[in-house]
């Protein structure tokens, strides 16, 4: 991963068979940059630094994950609120649209993790080339444990990013320390905040501490 993802969301099986998530943030810009990954009362937030300045706050600070109905529930904004009426994934995003930050026009990526049945599904909310909105949706289930899947917001290189494109990627996931494994992988000038998310808590890693 030493291109530039954006935001990541993963899900999958870890080697012990339970479910888990991943949400990590890279950047690239300064305001970006500022921001820790913090767990409140109502889930894990995405938060600003004591050194945050400047960018949009309604793209930059949201909920990032909560559990609702024996569900763990991850997204990359303020979208994720959506799911606080309902967990059916399309009936939530029907009227989302894509970020206004020209002229990447970054997706909204989202997943609903239902802990019962072992499934999830992921949705990714981007621009066509026409302008238009385009949602997509991927459920999975049915995998061996250490595996799972993995969207992000962004492909390409550091100078030139554009929208991901793709449908989500299998992943393996490690057999231990699988937090600073996968933070490890990622840029070290770029990433900023890491949370493995389970149905019993988080653990986090954050750049600036938090």
């Amino acid at each position: 991963m030493k291109s530039y993802p954006g935001r990541i969301i993963i899900c999958g099986l870890d080697h012990d068979n339970e479910p888990i998530a991943l949400y990590a943030l890279t950047a690239r810009s300064s305001s970006s940059k500022e921001r820790v990954l913090v767990i409140k009362e109502d889930g894990l937030r995405v938060e600003p630094t004591m050194n945050a300045r400047g960018g949009n706050p309604s793209l930059l600070y949201y909920r990032a994950s909560f559990q609702k109905d024996g569900s763990m529930i991850v997204a990359n904004g303020t979208h994720s609120e959506r799911f606080t009426q309902t967990l059916a994934i399309e009936d939530a995003l029907k009227d989302e649209l894509y970020e206004p930050d020209e002229p990447i026009y970054t997706p909204r990526i989202a997943a609903v993790f239902d802990l019962k049945a072992l499934k999830y599904t992921f949705a990714s909310i981007s621009r066509s080339g026409d302008g238009s909105c385009k949602r997509s949706f991927f459920s999975f289930g049915a995998w061996k444990p250490g595996s799972g899947h993995r969207i992000q917001t962004y492909e390409g290189d550091l100078n030139h990013p554009r929208a991901f494109a793709g449908p989500p990627m299998p992943i393996t996931l490690p057999k231990k320390d699988i937090a600073q494994t996968i933070f490890d992988e990622l840029h070290p000038d770029l990433r900023i905040a890491l949370a493995v998310i389970r149905k019993d808590g988080y653990e986090l890693i954050n750049t600036h501490g938090g």
